[in-house]
This record gives C-alpha cells, structure tokens and sequence, in this order.
C-alpha cells in the first residue's frame, strides 16, 4: 500500500516538472515563431566591420554573406617574392559565419572567423617560387597574418611579402652573385686592398639607388680614378646577372686590361659615376675582399625568382689600318713606325631571364660597347729611282741619276692614298670619341643600358 502511494506522487511530480520544463522551451519558440518575436542584436554589434545592430541571426548571417563576397570580389590578396606576385585564391579563404555568430558578443565589435589550408598555402608558394627553400620561412605566421586580415575585411593593401616571414634573415641569405677582377697593376692593389677593408659590407636598401662615386665619398682615403675604375668595373660584372637597373654607366677609349669586353666601367672623380637601382622590395649587399691579388664583389640576399645569365653577342676584333707617309728625310730602304697600331672591339651585352625551369623568358639588350681600332702610321723614304732615267718633275736625286717621272708620280700617289686612308681612319676614331664622349650612358631593363660608351 506504502510503494502505491510513492509511486503515484513519484509520477505526479515527474509529469509536473517535465510539463514545466516543455512549456518554458517551447512555447518561448511557439511564442517567437507564432507571434514574430525573435531575438535581435543589440546596438554596437558587428562583425568583420559589419554593422549586425538589430538584426537577427538569419538576417545577419545573410548580410555577412553578401559582404564578404564583395570582399572577395573587389580586394584580393597577393603574396610576393621580391618582384614576382601570385595571387591567393578566394576559394582557399574558408569563412565560417555561423561560428562567427555563435562567437558575436552582443552590443561589441567582433571579427570574423576565417581559415586557410596551410598545406595548401605551402604547396602554392613552393610551385609559384621553386628557388626558395620552404625551411627559411614561417608559413604558420603567414598563414595568421592572411586569416587575421580577412577575418576583418581588411580593405587596405592586402600584398604580403614573405622577406617578412622569413624564420632568421642570415639563413636565407645567399650570394646571388660574384665578380673577381685578376689582372690588377702593383700600383692600385693597396689601393683595392683598403677599399675592401673600409667596405667589407655595403648595404643596397630595397628600391634605392648606389652611386660609387657617392659612397667613395663617406671615406676620408682618396682613391685614383684608375682604381675607382676597377672598383666600377668589379661592381658592374656582379650586378649583370641580377634584376638591378643600370643608371650610369661609362667606358674609356681603349680597353683596359683589367677589363673583360662588355664588363668595363670607368669612373673620373667628379665627372663619371658608375650607379644603379635595386628595384626588388628587400635589401641586398655588396661584399668586398680582397685576397691574393685577387679583387672580389659578392651580391648577397634573397636568391632571385628567375635565373638571370649574361649573353655576349656580335663579338669582333677589328684590325688598325696600316698608313704610310713618304718623307725625304729617310733613305728608300728605310722606315719608321711613327704609332703602333691598336685592334678595336665591339660587342652587344644581352641579359637573359629564365623561369627555374630554364625556359627563356625575356632577352634585354643591355649594353653595345665599341673601342675604335688606332690606326699605324709608318714612315718610308721615297723609292730608289732608276738609273739613268730623267724626268722632267723636280725630284731627289739618289745615285747618280733623277727619279723617273713614272717612279716619281707613283711615289707620290702612293703616298697622297695612304694619307688618304690615315685621314679616312683618323676621322673614323675621332668621330666614335666624339660620339663616346657626348652620350651618357643611362640605362634601363627596357631601353639600351650602358653602352654608350664616353670615350677619353
């Protein structure tokens, strides 16, 4: 009779509180569906920047959608490698709106909550730039820094360069380039010497301009301009196979020996400067030794996106003309060289840019270098004439007899023509000098870079 009685209060409180219960959570949702009173947000929410005040969750959610495709739409976000860009594709930003609602804190701002694949974000960066190792760089805080900037459509610049995620900037450094010039004269190898010992290092800041001249300039040691010359020409050869933008750029009359052809660059102390630009959005730097005789420039820093190869073209030696002159002073059989005669050169400098999977993808003509050949000037007594001849010309008289008019107009036409071609060659020399002189020689990637050669 006792168990009856517990059992039958034990099921009218269970049904009373299970009816209580049921009426409190669904007739709230009967209440909110039946009668239209949802549940809004109050002033001063949002999300990812976007106002969420009064709105329901549905009517925000919705809002959220069509701001954020807008987004994707209008701002898309670039990852760069010194001067190479890819873009990230939209559908790699994975935006959870309903989260972000459940994490909307009523009445304060909040952010959006967004994801990236991070071995997708790798395997895009390690095909877009094969040169670079993904061991240098911290791709999990690339991948926070693109979510971070999502999560608040961000409408600012939206380009993020992986100089700045780089795990130790040493580590990723490497020697992109180097030049060594070898035949140096016993009279600049101090001066080469002390200039790699003030300058071990020079920085060249992103997108910044050197001038030799200018950094010759912070040192109180004064430099001959020959040395200066040398330390240009070393510079120039290392930074030809980079993307560096040749400013100004000089050559001299002749070849010097420390010199390859198409590589020289000559310098005169307040007149002829050797520059260029590093156009890349992350520093480099030039690194000086010297060693052994032996004067070394190294271009340290980011390795390039593409392969950068210099290509020689058109190549020529030009030999010197021979002139001969004629004089009364010397006997027939006798002849000075009055000047030796020096070969001339010309060449065309082409650099070549190719992808990492060696296709060519860009030849530019950077230089069109020209050194005029000298021409030899020798001087020679006049022919013997014949004996016994007459002539009725005035002439020498050389054993015994008078210079056949024949022999004597011969003499002379041979001469007045090698006067000829000494003028011809004279005129051709001055007239590249003149032309050398006159051009500076401002280059860039897209025009004729340094081969307008100012010629001494």
């Amino acid at each position: 009779m006792g168990n009856k009685r517990f059992l039958k209060v034990f099921i009218i409180l269970f049904t009373s509180t299970a009816f209580i219960l049921g009426f409190s959570h669904f007739g709230a949702f009967a209440i909110e569906k039946g009668f239209g009173h949802t549940e809004k947000f109050s002033e001063g929410t949002s999300a990812g920047g976007v106002d969420l005040s009064g709105l329901t969750k549905d009517e925000a959610q919705q809002k959220l959608e069509n701001a954020v495709q807008k987004w994707k739409a209008s701002h898309p976000v670039t990852l760069l490698y010194l001067n190479q860009s890819i873009k990230l594709p939209a559908a790699e930003l994975r935006f959870d709106l309903a989260e972000s609602l459940n994490r909307a804190q009523d009445g304060k701002p909040g952010k959006l909550y967004v994801t990236v694949n991070n071995s997708g974000l790798v395997k895009m960066i390690s095909e877009s730039f094969p040169e670079i190792s993904l061991e240098d760089w911290n791709i999990g805080q690339l991948n926070t820094a693109i979510c971070n900037a999502a999560s608040r459509l961000e409408t600012g610049n939206l380009t993020f360069d992986l100089a700045s995620y780089a795990i130790q900037a040493d580590q990723s450094e490497k020697t992109v380039s180097k030049a060594v010039l070898t035949a140096i004269p016993e009279a600049e190898a101090y001066e080469l010497e002390t200039w790699a010992k003030q300058f071990p290092k020079l920085d060249i800041p992103a997108q910044s301009a050197f001038s030799l001249l200018k950094t010759a300039g912070k040192t109180g040691s004064a430099f001959s301009n020959t040395a200066m010359s040398m330390i240009a020409t070393a510079i120039y050869e290392a930074v030809l196979p980079t993307d560096f933008e040749i400013i100004e750029r000089y050559t001299s009359n002749e070849l010097p020996g420390y010199a390859a052809l198409g590589k020289e660059a000559r310098v005169v102390k307040g007149k002829l400067d050797f520059s260029f630009v590093n156009p890349n959005t992350t520093a480099y730097k030039l690194q000086f030794a010297y060693r052994n005789g032996a004067f070394t420039v190294s271009v340290t820093g980011r390795p390039f996106a593409e392969k950068y190869k210099i290509a020689e073209k058109n190549a020529k030696t030009i030999e010197p003309k021979t002139a001969v002159r004629y004089t009364s002073s010397l006997k027939a059989n006798q002849s000075v060289v009055k000047q030796t005669g020096r070969a001339g050169h010309y060449v065309k400098i082409y650099r070549n840019i190719y992808s990492q999977e060696n296709s060519l993808l860009k030849s530019t003509l950077l230089s069109e270098d020209f050194y005029p050949p000298v021409t030899k000037i020798v001087s020679k007594g006049y022919p013997e004439e014949a004996e016994g001849s007459t002539s009725n010309t005035s002439g020498t008289t050389t054993g015994g007899g008078t210079s056949s008019s024949a022999d004597q107009k011969s003499a002379a036409e041979t001469a007045q023509t090698s006067k000829d071609d000494l003028n011809s060659s004279a005129r051709s020399g001055n007239s590249s000098s003149d032309s050398g002189q006159a051009e500076k020689n401002s280059t860039s990637d897209n025009n004729r870079s340094g081969s307008t050669n100012s010629k001494s």
